[in-house]
């Protein structure tokens, strides 16, 4: 037995100093694991928007690409429809336009009433249904 006095204890000098550094150590895993599920909570909900927002591009931009194809197709229609021969095919195709002629042409040709649109100049289109008995 050593000579110590009555209640005193022997206590190691370093107790201190660990005591502290094991509370930074644990303020500071504390603060780590907190900052480590914020930004993996961050992470998937960004993931999550991200996501919505291609698949919304994607619908967009097939969207684009139809109204495209559609533009396209109308500008080739109305490029058709500059023409004078196209639109004699579509009246006589659908049998909604007839055709009128200048009476001198009549008489000088004499024909049956029926010429291409070439021919008659587009002198006089008359837009009334033809009445055709079925």
């Amino acid at each position: 037995m050593g000579k110590t006095p009555v209640g005193r204890s022997k206590a190691p000098t370093n107790q201190g100093k660990s005591a502290g550094a094991k509370r930074r150590l644990m303020l500071w895993m504390t603060f780590m694991i907190v900052f480590v599920i914020w930004a993996g909570y961050t992470f998937l909900v960004q993931t999550a928007q991200i996501s919505d927002k291609s698949s919304h591009l994607a619908t967009q931009q097939a969207s684009k690409e139809d109204t495209l194809k559609k533009l396209e197709q109308l500008k080739y229609e109305v490029s058709r429809l500059n023409d004078p021969e196209y639109i004699g095919q579509l009246a006589r195709k659908k049998d909604i336009i007839f055709l009128r002629k200048r009476r001198s042409r009549l008489k000088s040709q004499g024909t049956d009433g029926i010429w291409s649109i070439t021919e008659l100049g587009l002198l006089s289109v008359c837009l009334k249904p033809l009445n055709r008995k079925k």
